[in-house]
């Protein structure tokens, strides 16, 4: 059965995901902001989270105990496979990735994706912050 005609045909390409560990010092929500900005990438996000580096495992630690862990930002961002390694590095310089305590970069096996924009019109919003008022 063809689809009725003028109908949207959905287009997957492939796409990479890579992925940022960042430490909590303001680096994910400019590393967002750079890609929006510079870059046009509206595919990224980042979320809070609790972790351990590797290192830090074994030098401080008691015998079977885990270090404490301490917050850290996961960066998440989708892009066309055929940008991800110009990319990459762009994270890794802008970041400090390669800098003692920078974070940590990985980039997953080629996935499919639908990209999407958002309308010209809408405004983006502005990040609540510890600094604003309520």
């Amino acid at each position: 059965m063809s689809a009725p005609s003028g109908s949207a045909i959905p287009r997957f390409e492939t796409s990479r995901q890579i992925c940022v560990v960042l430490p909590d010092n303001g680096k994910d929500r400019e590393l967002i902001r750079v890609l929006r900005d510079e870059k046009n990438i509206l595919t990224a996000s980042t979320t809070s989270c609790r972790g351990i580096g590797v290192l830090e495992s074994t030098r401080d630690s008691k015998r079977g105990k885990l270090p404490p862990s301490e917050l850290v930002h996961l960066v998440e961002i989708i892009v066309p496979d055929s940008e991800a390694d110009d990319l990459v590095e762009f994270i890794c310089k802008l970041a400090g990735i390669d800098q003692q305590h920078g974070g940590a970069l990985w980039m997953s096996m080629p996935i499919s994706a639908t990209r999407y924009t958002l309308p010209s019109d809408v405004p983006y919003e502005s990040v609540r912050t510890k600094t604003h008022a309520d």
